[in-house]
């Protein structure tokens, strides 16, 4: 099915570029959003998820039902090969009756309907498409989309506000071929064998260069001022890069919301209510039409099981704090089979995993959170659970924002989508090899504001505010911070070898030679992105 899709892309492209030379970019919108994370739900599918809340007679009866189906489906396909084996020389072609398969379908979809009301797992037997009205739906005055699209030819990005139309910008082929090659230097600088320095070197140059091609502030210049909060659905290649810290020249006027240690501004700082990821407008739309808890007092939390983290040891330590109830399960306690109950047992309001991950372009399924002995925690069997009281899940881990780029069809599969489907509202995920010792400061201070009854504020917004924080901080507050956190830096030191005792002061050292702002390079702050509301 992925090989079909992929096959179809090129229609897809030609459809909204013709919708576009009609000036129809509404119907362009709606078109895109089609061809977007179908298979997501196939998969979901083929994982065979069973309704909540309905007897096991009601489960029997659909496995039946579906099991008609696929039969039919195998029995249409050997018909259609033994017919055209048997009429190679006919010239009539052979056309299958598809009537029982119809009926079939008809009767599985009148039995959801009638005896199934769990609005997630409806939404894995069938997709409509999203009409524009229901795009538009998602904004509000405060509230605008920026959905993007790489066909063969050209970039297109689409602003869709509360105010009517929809504005769009489309590239040059020459801008698309530019973002092609500098997504491959990204990736080999990337994936080359220096331990990511030249990569993590170049970094800024690289996020200017991709705004450049991608013309960033002509796009800005089509959202509203009213604009406070942005919601990006990227596509293909610009799931990989960090779109909410692009460096962008923003009017006088926007400098004061928000400015950075270099004296620039980044794309996030023009938003004063977030820059959030989806995607696809489908399911975010589906993600918001679910209930979802209030709550935040329940934490479950993995930390380091693989104990080769030592500032995840503090950075669980100390955000465990603000929970009333935590519950932490650390290093070799953290087996898949200690993990797996309370995580469908669903009761928590937050999911923390300080741990490795893993993106598999092989097979998305096998993409994996790492915990004791490296047993992996699936992407197949996170879309099983189902997460029903939370409200945010955090990966604070290596790459977990991470999916496939080779695909060309236009999926997003990775493990923030599968947590999404699980019932989480919001995700936070990252995008490469992230830093020890920063990412721990990022999330203490993430969960810090998240329980400022002073701020309030949502997930994105306080991604956002932590990493204006941290991409400002000063060595001298840093030091401070080390004396703040002291006891607790301690606590994790007595546990372990003096070899990796040395490591860690020598990390500290080194953080103390890297200028005023040491967190200032994009690669300590700019990792983290919030999925989801």
């Amino acid at each position: 099915r992925q090989e079909v899709l992929s096959n179809a892309i090129g229609v897809f492209h030609r459809i909204v570029q013709a919708h576009l030379n009609l000036n129809q970019p509404e119907k362009a919108l709606e078109y895109i959003e089609r061809s977007k994370g179908r298979n997501l739900v196939e998969l979901i599918t083929q994982k065979n998820l069973h309704p909540q809340g309905v007897s096991q007679e009601i489960i029997t009866q659909l496995n039946e039902l579906k099991q008609r189906v696929v039969n039919e489906q195998i029995r249409l396909q050997h018909q259609s090969i033994n017919q055209n084996l048997m009429s190679r020389d006919n010239l009539t072609p052979y056309v299958p009756d598809h009537s029982y398969l119809k009926e079939y379908k008809q009767d599985l979809d009148n039995f959801i309907a009638r005896e199934i009301k769990d609005p997630l797992f409806s939404l894995t037997q069938k997709v409509e498409p999203i009409p524009f009205t229901e795009i538009q739906a998602l904004t509000d005055a405060e509230t605008c989309l920026l959905q993007w699209y790489i066909t063969g030819e050209k970039i297109l990005a689409f602003v869709v506000s509360a105010e009517g139309e929809v504005k769009y910008w489309q590239s040059s082929e020459n801008d698309k071929n530019q973002l092609f090659d500098k997504i491959n230097n990204y990736l080999q600088l990337y994936y080359s064998g220096n331990g990511k320095q030249e990569w993590r070197n170049q970094l800024s140059n690289l996020l200017q260069t991709f705004a450049d091609i991608l013309h960033i502030n002509d796009i800005l210049a089509l959202i509203p001022d009213t604009c406070q909060r942005l919601i990006i659905i990227p596509h293909w290649f610009l799931h990989i890069l960090p779109l909410h810290a692009l460096p962008v020249d923003p009017p006088q006027l926007s400098l004061k919301r928000g400015e950075s240690a270099t004296g620039g501004s980044e794309l996030q700082d023009l938003f004063p209510k977030g820059v959030q990821y989806a995607p696809s407008c489908q399911i975010l739309q589906k993600i918001s039409q679910t209930s979802h808890n209030s709550d935040f007092n329940k934490l479950f939390a993995i930390q380091n099981p693989t104990k080769d983290l030592f500032y995840t040891d503090l950075e669980v330590n100390i955000l465990s704090t603000f929970f009333t109830e935590p519950q932490v399960i650390a290093k070799d306690n953290a087996t898949k089979n200690a993990v797996l109950p309370h995580l469908k047992s669903s009761d928590n309001h937050c999911y923390h995993f300080s741990c490795h991950g893993g993106f598999n372009p092989a097979n998305p399924l096998e993409s994996a959170l790492f915990l004791a002995n490296k047993e992996p925690l699936t992407l197949g069997e996170i879309f099983e659970l189902r997460l029903n009281k939370c409200r945010l899940v955090t990966l604070s881990a290596c790459e977990t924002g991470m999916i496939d780029i080779n695909s060309i069809s236009d999926e997003y599969i990775g493990l923030p989508s599968g947590f999404l489907f699980a019932g989480s509202p919001s995700v936070v995920s990252s995008l490469w090899t992230v830093n020890d010792l920063s990412t721990s400061f990022l999330m203490i201070k993430l969960y810090e504001i998240l329980f400022d009854e002073n701020q309030q504020v949502s997930v994105p917004v306080a991604l956002k505010i932590a990493q204006n924080w941290l991409q400002n901080l000063t060595i001298e507050e840093f030091d401070r911070l080390l004396v703040k956190y002291k006891p607790e830096i301690d606590q994790v030191l007595i546990e372990l070898t003096p070899n990796k005792k040395k490591i860690i002061e020598k990390q500290i050292e080194l953080t103390g030679q890297r200028g005023k702002y040491p967190f200032a390079n994009p690669y300590y702050w700019a990792a983290f992105l919030a999925s989801g509301v």
